[in-house]
Parts: structure tokens; C-alpha cells; sequence
């Protein structure tokens, strides 16, 4: 029956809904989860439209600024969305619920909530476009109809799919590959082949993430009722192309050939289709029949898709090679290289081409032309071992042969069936199958069926296609015959039956099979096989072990260890099972679990485990540098042999070497263990990485230097200890890497590393030692970023123009230097005054003349004088007035005018303190080694994050002690520091040490000018703030006298007054109701307090 659509042409006389409402309605449906969502009935309602309706994308694009936020329709939903294309959440943003199917013409299924529609989708394309490449996520639950659907870095697992939709893939490339549906799936970039060319658009190489979809035009088209197939293709073939793999996956080549060639009789275009019949021809050894059909598909291969390979002109190359027909194979190969000459990016299978024609040329004699390309084929793919092996085999025809037996042996590593001599094989033949012919044409394409789908072709795709999932099978052929036949033939490895093995065909040993694999199946196992015994089965050291799958009265403390030790977190361990032997066994088995041991129970055993039972990158980046002292070093090999093997070879310097040579040098497997650290390791594996595998006492001059101008995993700055560097080391270091001239200890630092440092980038002034920041490097880091580099260039070369023009990028004039102070801001009084506020400028240029030596007391008072003119004609504000007053009294002061001085009231004692006449000079910069500094600071908010507050406390103490001795007066990391020291000194109670930190963090910043948008100066207000209100709130109130108590709330209202205006407005939340407090009790001693206790009562949240 036609169903009644009604359009929708006005929102008025529709009824609106509650949430509460919605939810009593539709039970069934969820809320949008938006963060601009309605939450409760206070909040816009919903407007209900009942019946089947049409709305224009017009009218919905026009219904914000309603009295309701969100439609909901009882009933179905026809959108017109006008053909154009499809924005995100769009045109689906005003619907929050369909209780029937929505029709569209397309549809982003990206934006839209799980269960948003209660019927199905309908669509003639649907996408799914990520936001990034980043990794896979998961879809809406919908049903979908649609002819077309398009995902990008999307999984399509929760989707309910009709099954005619077509499915085109990118993505995670294992998930694409084995996606095993029904429906026709093209992933990647098998698009080019049966979409026509106005629907892709070029890809720049095989292995671009980027989809080749053509949004726009696919829309259009399906919206005319146009195809966007290209001539030539028809969907029909997919049925014979999928079978046709799935025999070639059994080895079945005669049959694959037919179902591709029934393929290509009903889709002549498809490229795929004569490419799979001649790869059945060549897996056979037809390689004359092959070769033919080869440069068919070649031929079909678009031609404008240039980024990405043509596989069949190269196979093509490897039939006339194997056939040889050699100026047929160089012609081939080379127009499989002209067709990727102009691209952009250079896939490593392009090498196989130049691979092919090499051969051809080393058959036909021309050496030398093969050489070259063997050399550019290996430049593309390193690791192909056929060019490696005909490589040798031309130096061996020129005699040359210490280079073919290097060559030999390197493509032998690679594969072993290369071990055959240049002296009886002078070609690849010996890898393939030998010549052969078939008949299979015989038979006519038209006579050529599916196979049938019975329990036996069931079984077969089971056994023989790589991807096959048991859920594929159709119930009635799932029978636990078949079941327990894939389980005999999958072995212990392929185990992906388990997800759909029905619960009768499941038996002990099966269970046992899947436990020992991976705890992870432990859901698919039915519940009367799990005992202990089979949880005990599980391998230390594997991942996917939940508890929640175990019943509760088998977790005892063994499968609580067993559990940790095969990936559970020891936060879902019950309380009573988590000790010290509990969380040994975790690390044990996984060593960069450590951060979820509670921190109570981390001591030097635990550390040590995770040190011996991890690897290099857990111990470079997930151990704080606490955990790897020399001790901790030392107490892991001692307890453990194989940290001999996991400690990185940097860290094994002579002094751990002589421990560890001490410990076990008597064992009879020192020298094998010694062996696979020293030199000749690196020598005898080539690809293997000398910062991790070599141990650091082997490390030579000579050595080093071959390992930092190695082409791939070479040896980096910041990879060698500070001990091993030399001045030659330092050299090439620099030479290879000036990016890490940070990391070059100072000591073996140049002039003219230095000079060439700051030409490639003159940020780098912070880096280079300051006796070496010459004129030239400062001027070009001034040039570069004036304001932030002013503070590192010598004070002796901060000059009138280096600091004006850092005032003028925005700089602090507190780095300013006395001695050019006035004339600095003489000069932008002169030249720039129009670009700074009128009464900074003059005021300035008054303490300018208050700095020189000797003082120039009357140009002050003359800059004081114009200030205060200036204020008469609303040229400088309020702030700048006072300041210009109480700086003209001081003047008057300083020439001894007591009766004007007077006109700012102070007393003699406090004019001659007054801080006004007393000026800070900037502070000289200081070689800082802000690399290791910032480490540490790393290293710290880890072990804050993990609660271990010991480890922590020696960590600031070392981060405030390299701060002190180097003199270092940058404000902001002072914050950073003594802020952490004072939150970690109050979480381990050390309340004398906690005190002296506030004191020490007011003392170092309460100087500072804060601005107001300067992110780093937010760190120090949050730092005086937190040390303000510890300091007035620490004491006991008790008894407390009035004096006292007032003393607490200044306080206070010191760290309230702390607040930027680029800060979130909830940062003095956490001290409201410390100051109400306080206040509170203030109010029970006078009265007068009791308004203010109100006002703050007020603002506790």
C-alpha cells in the first residue's frame, strides 16, 4: 500500500515535547548526547510531527532560532535535499528522532546518533568520512538501505546492510582485507577500476590513505538515476570475480581462471577480472598464455591513474623474461616505469619494473644498462632480494667477485632459495614453476556457473579462503561436523572460529586451545568449561584476560595473578588480591604496566622487574628517569639475567659492564651474551640499531662515526651519552644533524658550529653557549623572534636598536639594560610614539633618566610634567596619573623639596625605601641546559600522575637544584617548580617543607609584572595563588586573635585577587570556600565581617 506523504510546509501547529515526554514516548530511542543537548524540561523542548512527511533542506536549514531545538517525527521522513553536496550533519542537524525510515538521496551517516532512526535509512549513497586518518571508527547503529555506500577510516561492523549496497572501503588495511560480506566490497583504491574517471579523482600512489571519491559528481549523477559504473563494468560479474578468489585461495587455478573469465565476458572493462585469469595462467606455468593476458589487463589499467603501479605490465615483463622474448620484456618494463615517470611519489613496487627490465638486459648482455637499473630498483625498494641476487649476478659476469658474493649473501638473507650459484644459474627461473600449457578455453564462458552452496563448498571456503569467517556460513550449514572439521584445520593459530561457534559444537579441548592462544576468547567460551584449571592455562605475558568473563567464586589470588599477567589491570583485581607479589607477577609479565601498580606498593623490586622485562622504547619513554639510576640499574641484572638483553646498549657504559661482567662472567653464556652487544653484532646485522643493541663500553671513535653516517637507523645526537661524545663525534654530529645542536654537550660546542647553528635557524641562540653569542648570531635572533630572544642575548650587546626593536615585537621592558634605558625609549618617543600607550612611553623614559648614572632628575620631572598635562586632555588614564605623581614626589625628594615632595604623603623612612628609586637590573643570560631540564619536568608530571610522591620529591629537589646553580631567573619555570613542590610536599605531609615552598614561590614571583594574555604568566598566577591560600589557610583558627585571623585573610584575598582574564572563570572555585570560611569566622569575632561572610557564602559552588 502507497503510503500518504504530507509536506511539510510551516512549524506552526505542531505540538511540542518534553524530554520527559520524548522518553515515555519512545522508549526505545536515544537523546542526542551533543554537548549543546537538552538535558531536562527547563530546557527548549522538541517539536512532534506526526504522519509521513516530506521537508525541503531549505526549511530545515531555517529552523534555528525556533522555541524548540530538535524535531522529531512520528513516522516517516522524506528529505529533498536538493542534490547538492553533502555537508557534515547535514541535512539531519534539526532531526533528533525518526520513529519510522528516513529517504534521502544522500546522506552523511557520520553525523548522526545510534538509534536516531527507528526504521531503516534509505539513501542512494551513504557516507562515512572521518575526520582523520588517524584510525578506525565505529558508525551509528542503523539499518541502511542504500545502492551505494562510501567509508573512510570507518568500520561498517554495526551497520545493518540490504544486500544489494555496494561497499567502498578505506582504511585500516587488515580490517579492509578481511572484511568478509556478502555484499560487493572494492577497498583501497579498487575503485579506479569500476567507477567511471569522472567519479575518482588521481591518486597519488598506491599507498595513499586519501579516498579517491568524487562526493560531488557521484551525488548528482545517482540523483539523476544516472550510473556511475564505467562502460564496460557491470556489478553482475562480482558473484563470479569473488568466487573466482576463493578458488585461487583453495589453489584451484583452472577453476578461478573460468570464474574470472565468466567475470570478464559479463564486465569486459574490469580491469580485475584478466588479471586474475592471467595470474591463474602464470600459477599454473602458462607463461605464453599468460603473457597475452597480462597485456589485455595492462591495457584495461587507467590510464590517467599514473601515481599508482600497473602490476600487469610488470607480470607482463616477467612472462617475456621467463619466456625470453627479451625486447618484449624491455618494452614492457619500461612502459610500466613511464607510466609512473611523472609521479610525485615513488611506491616501492615501481622497483620491480626496473627489476624485470635489468633481467632482460643481463640476458641479452647489455651489463651495464641492467646495473643502473638494478641500483635505482634497490634505491626503491631496499629489501628486494631479486634485485639484490641479479645485482651480484652482473658483477659476477664482470669478474667482480668480492662484490657478487657480498650481494649473494645479502639477498640469501633475505630468502634462502637465493643460495643458488652464479655459476649454474644465470637467471631468476630457478624461483618459478616451469612452462606448461592448459586447455582451459575449451570451455565457453557461458557454460561457466557458481559453484553451489552447499555444506561442502561451505567447508572448502573455510578451509581455504585466508579471510573466511565462520559467520559467513549459513546456519543450516554450520553444523558441528564442519565446525570441529575448520577447528582440525585451523590449528592453534587461526582461531577467528570461535566467535561463531555454536555452543554444541564447543568441547574442553577447544577451550583449552583458545585459552593457551589468547585469554581473549575467554567471552566466546561457554561458561561450563571455565574453571580454574583452564584459567591457569592462559600464558603470562599474552593480552585480553578479563575478570568480568570468570565467576566470581573461582577468582581467588592465583587467577587474579594469572589474569594481570596476561593483560587484566590490576585495578579490576579485588582490593583484598593486590599486593606487592600480585603486582611483581604483572610487571614480570608486562613490564610497562608499572604505572598501574598503586604507588604504596612501588619500591626498587618492582622497578627492577619492569627495567629487566621491558624493551627499549618502554625504557626511553614510559620509565621516569628516577627509575633508571645506576643502582636500579645494577639491582635489575643482579636479580635478572636477561636485563642484560633489555637494558638499551647506551645505558651499558664500562662501570655497569664491569658490575654485570662481575655478576655473571663466570656463566657459560657470558661470551654469547657479550656477543650480542659488542661491535660485531652491529656488523653481523646490518639493519640492527647500535643505540639499542650495542652496549656503550664497545663504543669506539671509529664506530661512532660509521654509525651516525649510516643512511638508515643511524646513530643520533640524542641517542648518545654525554660521556661518549668527542670532538670528532661532536663534528659529525653537527654535520649530519644541526637540527639536534641542542643535544651536543656545550663543552665540545664551536664558534663556528655555533655561527652555522644560528644561520640554519636563530632560535637556536637559546642552545649555543653564551661566551659564543657574538653580535652576528644576536642580531639574527633578534631579527627572527625580537621579543622572546631579547632575555638570551649578553646584556654587553643589548644596544638601543636590539631593544627597541624587541619593543616594538611586543618584549619586556624589564630586560631592558639601565645603562640604554632612557635612550631607548627617547628613541621610540621619537619614531614609534603612535604605536604605545602615550603615559607608558613617558613614564619610561622617566625611570629611564631616574637609572642613568648620575641620575637626570630634571628630564624625569620633565616626562612626570607631561603626564599630568597630558591627563588634562584624556590622553593617559587613571593608573598612568598616579604613577606620574608619585614619581614627580620623588623627584622633589631626591633634590631634597620636602614641602612638594609632600604632595604624595609619605613619611622620610618610607621615601628613602621607597621601591620606585630602586631598579632591577635584567639578569645576565646563563648556559641552561634546558633539553635535560625540561626531561626532568616530564619525568615529574608522570610520577605526580602515578601518586608516587617520593620518587617525585627528588625529582623537584633535582629540577630546583639545577634551576639555582645555573643562576636561572626565568620566573615561569620557577613556578613550575615550586608549584610542584609544593602540591607534592603536602601529599607526603612534610608540612615544614610545604611552608618553605610558598614562602620561597611569593618570593621569587610576587615581583613579576603579570600581563594579562601571556599564557605562561597564567602558570605564575595559579603558582602565588595555590601559595597564598596554603599560607592562609595552615593554621589552626583556634584561639586564633583577631590580628591574626585578618593577617590569614589578606592573604587570601591576595590568591582571589589573582585571577587573569584569559583564565577560566572557574579557577578560584577551589578556594571559596576556604575564604567563606575564614570569613565565617571572622564574622563570630566582629560583626562588621558578617556582609562579607554573605557575599562569599554566596559563591561557594
Amino acid at each position: 500500500m502507497t503510503k500518504n506523504i504530507i509536506p511539510l510546509t510551516t512549524w506552526d501547529g505542531y505540538t511540542l515535547l518534553s524530554h520527559a515526554g520524548f522518553r515515555e514516548r519512545f522508549p526505545g530511542a536515544s537523546e542526542d548526547d551533543e554537548d549543546d543537548a537538552p538535558e531536562d524540561d527547563s530546557d527548549l523542548p522538541w517539536l512532534l510531527v506526526t504522519g509521513n512527511v516530506s521537508i525541503g533542506k531549505q526549511m530545515l536549514e531555517a529552523a534555528g532560532g525556533q522555541a524548540w531545538s530538535r524535531i522529531v517525527v512520528d513516522g516517516d521522513l522524506h528529505i529533498d535535499d536538493g542534490g547538492g553536496d553533502l555537508g557534515w550533519g547535514d541535512p539531519l542537524g534539526q532531526v533528533g528522532f525518526v520513529s519510522g525510515d528516513v529517504y534521502m538521496d544522500a546522506i552523511r551517516l557520520d553525523a548522526m546518533q545510534s538509534n536516531a532512526v527507528g526504521g531503516r535509512v534509505v539513501a542512494k549513497s551513504a557516507w562515512l568520512l572521518a575526520e582523520d586518518d588517524c584510525a578506525m571508527r565505529r558508525p551509528p547503529a542503523l539499518r541502511l538501505d542504500t545502492q551505494f555506500l562510501f567509508a573512510w577510516f570507518y568500520r561498517i561492523d554495526q551497520l545493518t546492510l540490504n544486500p544489494g549496497a555496494v561497499i567502498f572501503i578505506l582504511g585500516d588495511g587488515d580490517y579492509c582485507a578481511n572484511l568478509d560480506l556478502p555484499n560487493p566490497v572494492f577497498s583501497w583504491h579498487d575503485a579506479v577500476h569500476v567507477l567511471d574517471e569522472r567519479f575518482v579523482a588521481y591518486v597519488v600512489r598506491d599507498g595513499s590513505d586519501d579516498f579517491s571519491w568524487h562526493s560531488p559528481s557521484i551525488i548528482s549523477a545517482l540523483k539523476r538515476g544516472r550510473t556511475i559504473f564505467k562502460d564496460g563494468y557491470d556489478i553482475a560479474c562480482y558473484p563470479f570475480h569473488q568466487a573466482a578468489q576463493a578458488a585461487m585461495a583453495a589453489d584451484d587455478h583452472r577453476d578461478a581462471y573460468l570464474l574470472h573469465k565468466k567475470s570478464a565476458a559479463i564486465a569486459p572493462a574490469y580491469y580485475e577480472a584478466w588479471f586474475g585469469m592471467a595470474y591463474a595462467l602464470l600459477r599454473e606455468g602458462a607463461w605464453e598464455q599468460a603473457l597475452g593476458v597480462y597485456r589485455k589487463a595492462a591495457a584495461l589499467f587507467p590510464k590517467e591513474q599514473t601515481g599508482m603501479v600497473n602490476p600487469a605490465l610488470n607480470h607482463a615483463a616477467l612472462c617475456a623474461v621467463h619466456t625470453r622474448q627479451l625486447g618484449l620484456a624491455i618494452e614492457l618494463a619500461s612502459m610500466s616505469i613511464e607510466h609512473n615517470q611523472e609521479s610525485e611519489y615513488k611506491e616501492s613496487e615501481a622497483g620491480q619494473a626496473y627489476c624485470y627490465r635489468a633481467e632482460a638486459y643481463l640476458l641479452s648482455g647489455q651489463v651495464g644498462a641492467a646495473m643502473a637499473d638494478l641500483e635505482r630498483a634497490l634505491e626503491l625498494d631496499r629489501h628486494l632480494e631479486s634485485a639484490r641476487w641479479l645485482k651480484g649476478l652482473a658483477h659476477f659476469q664482470r669478474n667482480e667477485l668480492e662484490q657478487a658474493n657480498a650481494d649473494h649473501a645479502a639477498a640469501c638473507r633475505y630468502d634462502k632459495r637465493y643460495a643458488v650459484s652464479y655459476d649454474t644459474h644465470g637467471d631468476t627461473g630457478f624461483l618459478y614453476c616451469a612452462d606448461n600449457r592448459v586447455d582451459w578455453d575449451q570451455i565457453d564462458a557461458g557454460a561457466v556457473g557458481l559453484p553451489a552452496r552447499d555444506e561442502a563448498y561451505w567447508l572448502n571456503y573455510m578451509l581455504h579462503v585466508e579471510s573466511a569467517s565462520l559467520g559467513r556460513v549459513p546456519d543450516e550449514y554450520r553444523t558441528d561436523a564442519l565446525c570441529r572439521e575448520v577447528v582440525r584445520a585451523s590449528g592453534p593459530d587461526k582461531l577467528g572460529y570461535a566467535k561463531h561457534l555454536p555452543d554444541s559444537a564447543f568441547t574442553r579441548e577447544i577451550a583449552e586451545t583458545l585459552i593457551a592462544s589468547s585469554p581473549g576468547w575467554l567471552e566466546n567460551i561457554p561458561p561450563r568449561f571455565i574453571d580454574k584449571a583452564l584459567m591457569l592455562l592462559a600464558r603470562p605475558g599474552t593480552h585480553g584476560f578479563a575478570l568480568a568473563h570468570v565467576p566470581g567464586p573461582i577468582v581467588d589470588f592465583d587467577v587474579c595473578v594469572r589474569a594481570v599477567q596476561c593483560g587484566e589491570s590490576i585495578a579490576s583485581v579485588p582490593p583484598q588480591h593486590v599486593n606487592k607479589a600480585l603486582c611483581l607477577a604483572c610487571v614480570t609479565a608486562h613490564a610497562r604496566r608499572l604505572e598501574e601498580v598503586p604507588p604504596e606498593l612501588i619500591d626498587d623490586d618492582l622497578i627492577a622487574a619492569a627495567i629487566a622485562h621491558g624493551d627499549d622504547y618502554g625504557f626511553d619513554n614510559c620509565l621516569p628517569g628516577m627509575y633508571k639510576t645506576r643502582p636500579l640499574l645494577e639491582l635489575a641484572i643482579g636479580q635478572y639475567k636477561c636485563a642484560l638483553d633489555a637494558i638499551p646498549g647506551y645505558r651499558v657504559d664500562a662501570a655497569l659492564f664491569a658490575y654485570a661482567e662481575q655478576r655473571y662472567g663466570q656463566d657459560a653464556d657470558w661470551p654469547a651474551i657479550v656477543a650480542r652487544h659488542d661491535r660485531g653484532a652491529i656488523e653481523r646485522d646490518p639493519p640492527a640499531k647500535c643505540v639499542t643493541e650495542c652496549w656503550s663500553v664497545f663504543w669506539t671513535e671509529p664506530f661512532m662515526l660509521a654509525q651516525i653516517a649510516r643512511e638508515d637507523d643511524y646513530l643520533a645526537p640524542y641517542e648518545i651519552p654525554d660521556a661518549c661524545f668527542t670532538q670528532a663525534v661532536a663534528e659529525a654530529c653537527f654535520k649530519r644533524h644541526p637540527v639536534y645542536f641542542y643535544c651536543i654537550p656545550k663543552r665540545f660546542v664551536t664558534q663556528a658550529m655555533s655561527d652555522t647553528a644560528s644561520q640554519i635557524d636563530p632560535d637556536q641562540i637559546e642552545h649555543i653557549p653564551v661566551a659564543q653569542r657574538s653580535k652576528a648570531i644576536c642580531t639574527r635572533a633578534i631579527k627572527d623572534d625580537a621579543a622572546k630572544n631579547l632575555a638570551l642575548v649578553p646584556l654587553a650587546l643589548r644596544s638601543v636598536k636590539v631593544c627597541v626593536a624587541a619593543l616594538l615585537d611586543d618584549g619586556d621592558q624589564r630586560l631592558v639594560p639601565g645603562a640604554v634605558y632612557y635612550e631607548v625609549f627617547d628613541t621610540l618617543i621619537a619614531r614609534h610614539r603612535k604605536q604605545f600607550d602615550l603615559g607608558w612611553l613617558y613614564l619610561n623614559r622617566a625611570e629611564g633618566a631616574m637609572r642613568a648614572t648620575p641620575r637626570r632628575i630634571e628630564l624625569a620631572m620633565e616626562d612626570c610634567q607631561f603626564v599630568l598635562d597630558a591627563h588634562a586632555n584624556e590622553e593617559v588614564d587613571e593608573d598612568d596619573l598616579a604613577h606620574a605623581r608619585h614619581a614627580l614626589a620623588l623627584c622633589h625628594y631626591l633634590r631634597g623639596d620636602m614641602a612638594l615632595a609632600a604632595l604624595w604623603p609619605q613619611t622620610p623612612e618610607q621615601w628613602a625605601n621607597d621601591e620606585m628609586q630602586y631598579f632591577a637590573e635584567p639578569l645576565e643570560p646563563v648556559d641552561f641546559d634546558s633539553h635535560r631540564f625540561d626531561g626532568l619536568m616530564e619525568d615529574l608530571d608522570t610520577l605526580v600522575q602515578r601518586r608516587d610522591y617520593r620518587s617525585a620529591m627528588a625529582q623537584v629537589d633535582e629540577a630546583e637544584r639545577m634551576l639555582a646553580q645555573a643562576g636561572c631567573g626565568d620566573a615561569v619555570k620557577w613556578a613550575h617548580v615550586l608549584d610542584k613542590k609544593r602540591f607534592v610536599s603536602l601529599e607526603l605531609g612534610l608540612l615544614d617543607v610545604n611552608e618553605a615552598a610558598c614562602r620561597a614561590a611569593i618570593a621569587h614571583l610576587e615581583r613579576e609584572t603579570l600581563w594579562c594574555y601571556l599564557p605562561e604568566h597564567d602558570v605564575i598566577r595559579h603558582t602565588l595563588r595555590s601559595c597564598y591560600f596554603r599560607l592562609g589557610t595552615m593554621r589552626e583558627r583556634d584561639g586564633l586573635p583577631l590580628a591574626e585571623l585578618e593577617a590569614d585573610l589578606a592573604l587570601i584575598d591576595k590568591a582571589l585577587a589573582l585571577a587573569g582574564p584569559a583564565e577560566d572563570a572557574g579557577v578560584l572555585d577551589p578556594f571559596r570556600e576556604g575564604h567563606a570560611a575564614l570569613l565565617g569566622v571572622l564574622a563570630a569575632h566582629e560583626p562588621s565581617y558578617k556582609a562579607a561572610y554573605r557575599r562569599a557564602a554566596a559563591l561557594v559552588v
